[in-house]
């Protein structure tokens, strides 16, 4: 399409294209786009607006972000080798934050679980946790005294949740917890695919001192079945740098406690 019939476009046909341009490319400067559809900026201005309304995108400073919604909730032998590098580097700057004598909630995510991997050498800790990967992690640590949940077993993860599981946890006041998620949104904020593993991180966090969250790169502005818990509720974010300014800006700019590991 040449840039004449570009600009006679209707505004729902450019909107479109703006959109399918975001999806292909995660993000746009308005600059670009405006050149890309031989409008103003304003005129790009406008059409971000209405998609915003929409939900579609993310407007920043100077651009847009693409939303994607995640609602596929993988088991766990897919999630284990997925962005398994970020998660290894995530894992080893979440242990920084254990202390000695820690009582830690540890949920059923994989990003987790390769923290659980860690901690051999801190002594006199106290894991409580949900996630038969976390326990085969810690069960031979001598350091570590573990705790394990009953419940419903959910084989998608090895976990064990349900009411059971939650009134379990209601037991403990928890020094950390530490917790991941399938996705995260400067605005929808910090959600997840499955009930019943939410109201088991709703109930960790809402025991905990701090909560913790564990979040690669890949889980960025996209928005899953449901939230989690508010970002005022959160201690601090830990994440890979694989993340551009443009995604970073949104978060930094509503003072959202993430630290980047690059």
């Amino acid at each position: 399409m040449d840039s004449t019939t570009q600009s006679l476009l209707f505004p729902a046909e450019r909107q479109k294209g703006i959109y399918q341009h975001l999806q292909k490319n995660s993000s746009a400067k308005v600059n670009e786009l405006a050149q890309l559809f031989n409008v103003s900026e304003m005129t790009i201005r406008r059409d971000l607006e209405e998609l915003e309304r929409k939900e579609m995108v993310k407007r920043t400073h100077g651009g847009a972000l693409i939303i994607e919604e995640t609602g596929r909730d993988l088991n766990v032998e897919e999630r284990k080798t997925k962005q398994l590098e970020e998660k290894r580097i995530i894992a080893e700057k979440a242990r920084s934050f254990i202390q000695e004598g820690d009582i830690l909630a540890l949920d059923a995510s994989t990003t987790v679980a390769e923290l659980a991997k860690l901690l051999y050498d801190i002594p006199n800790l106290t894991v409580v946790t949900n996630s038969l990967l976390v326990a085969n992690a810690v069960h031979l640590y001598p350091n570590v005294t573990l705790i394990m949940c009953g419940g419903i077993m959910r084989q998608e993860a090895t976990s064990f949740v349900g009411p059971l599981a939650e009134s379990f946890l209601q037991n403990f006041h928890f020094t950390k917890t530490f917790f991941s998620s399938n996705a995260i949104h400067p605005v929808n904020g910090i959600t997840d695919t499955n009930m019943f593993e939410i109201s088991m991180k709703r109930v960790m966090i809402s025991r905990s001192k701090e909560a913790i969250a564990l979040l690669d790169s890949s889980k960025y502005n996209k928005v899953a079945f449901s939230n989690v818990c508010p970002f005022d509720q959160v201690s601090t974010i830990i994440t890979d740098g694989r993340l551009s300014q443009e995604i970073r800006e949104p978060f930094l700019d509503r003072e959202i406690p993430i630290i980047f590991t690059d």
